[in-house]
């Protein structure tokens, strides 16, 4: 909606009524003051058109102040149409009305305080120190000079940090899901404390769909995953990344669980047992086919610790000296930008493609869905989007209806 001038129905001092700028989006209502006082007899809508013998302003410094107010208010609506295609919420407007004055200059440097945030512990509740200490760098690399005020964490900063981590760092979504979490933590503190003054990053949504995730994850194909099984690495560290991605592929373990396997997991013959570390009171018994047991078997049914990045570092390296080449047409959306992106299949690859070719491969040899959910701990509601649909059924298909 348009934004236009109110005089408000109650007087203050004088008699004088004040004159406001409103704006309303989708039933919120914003008033502005733009400091102008006169009386409804010499207001018209748009200007003041006589002097208040009250106050020493005459009409035309009213009206200046009035004209000066309007196109900031418009500027703000118009710049965020042309970004982003959609009309600015009140809070929006009202955050970049004010960002003046004396709020920027008591506004502080981000990468300062949030290094000394980190330094001073004030954030020691947290249970991973060294997040927020990637983060920060994170920050330090896209503002080398330390030029970022809490006033510029907006939706164009957002759109940068995401840019970095997509496409530079080529990060998962549920990574940077967990980084916007921990980011959002420090600016809720610094508000908190009064370090920071600004709210912008309450309305902070990632809107980052990252279209190879989830029902899009890439996979290998059979023949292509009888490769990886009996390629020869000469490099210790991606002969190991592979076996543990075979591994995790021949049981359905996601990487947090595969990584903590000790024989404890192996007491019961034929069977992996272990509780999920992202849902610890869930408990999966897994049936452990020949391939399994010989990977097991390989490394004393105990695996080692690796962080996740490095791992798909190691993976690519491994798929790539498979020379899985084929280029694929991944997509990463901001907001309402779909970004199509051509990359190699080893590239596209992630450590969790390997649970989703489980259960395809589940699914896909005719194991009732319900053992498949057991195994992998889904439920109904979320295993579906780990399942590659496919017409490989075929044969199937025309002899149930004969």
């Amino acid at each position: 909606m348009k934004p236009y001038f109110k005089i408000r129905n109650y007087s203050g001092k004088y008699g004088l009524n004040q004159v406001q700028l409103y704006y309303s989006h989708k039933g919120e209502q914003l008033y502005i003051d733009t400091l102008v006082r006169t009386k409804p007899i010499y207001f018209n809508g748009n200007t003041i058109s006589g002097k208040c013998s009250e106050i020493k302003q005459d009409a035309d410094e009213q009206n200046n102040i009035l004209r000066t107010c309007m196109n900031k208010v418009e500027g703000i609506i118009l710049q965020h149409k042309l970004k982003y295609g959609l009309e600015p919420t009140t809070d929006y407007v009202k955050i970049e009305y004010y960002k003046a004055g004396e709020r920027m200059e008591r506004d502080k440097d981000v990468i300062t305080v949030f290094d000394e945030w980190i330094t001073n512990k004030k954030g020691k509740k947290i249970k991973n120190i060294k997040l927020y200490k990637t983060i920060l760098n994170d920050l330090k690399h896209l503002y080398p000079s330390n030029k970022l005020y809490f006033r510029m964490i907006d939706n164009k900063f957002l759109e940068k940090l995401l840019e970095y981590w997509l496409s530079e760092l080529k990060i998962q979504n549920s990574t940077i899901n967990k980084r916007l979490a921990c980011l959002k933590h420090f600016l809720q503190s610094t508000y908190t404390s009064g370090e920071n003054e600004y709210l912008t990053f309450k309305s902070f949504k990632s809107e980052v769909t990252d279209l190879n995730s989830s029902s899009n994850i890439v996979i290998l194909s059979p023949v292509e995953f009888n490769k990886l099984v009996t390629h020869t690495f000469k490099r210790k560290t991606l002969e190991y990344v592979r076996d543990i991605f075979v591994l995790s592929s021949c049981v359905g373990l996601r990487f947090s669980d595969v990584i903590r396997l000790t024989p404890d997991n192996f007491k019961e013959k034929g069977w992996l047992i272990t509780n999920v570390e992202k849902t610890e009171e869930l408990q999966l018994r897994i049936p452990l086919p020949p391939l399994a047991k010989r990977i097991l078997k390989k490394y004393k049914y105990t695996t080692h610790k690796i962080s996740n990045q490095k791992c798909n570092e190691y993976l690519h390296l491994a798929l790539k000296e498979c020379k899985f080449t084929d280029m694929i047409t991944t997509f990463y959306k901001i907001g309402p930008v779909v970004t199509p992106e051509k990359r190699e299949k080893n590239k596209v690859i992630s450590f969790h493609s390997s649970r989703k070719y489980f259960i395809t491969t589940c699914v896909n040899s005719g194991i009732p869905i319900g053992d498949v959910m057991a195994w992998s701990g889904h439920t109904s509601g979320t295993i579906s989007k780990y399942i590659t649909k496919g017409t490989n059924q075929k044969s199937k298909m025309k002899n149930l209806f004969k």
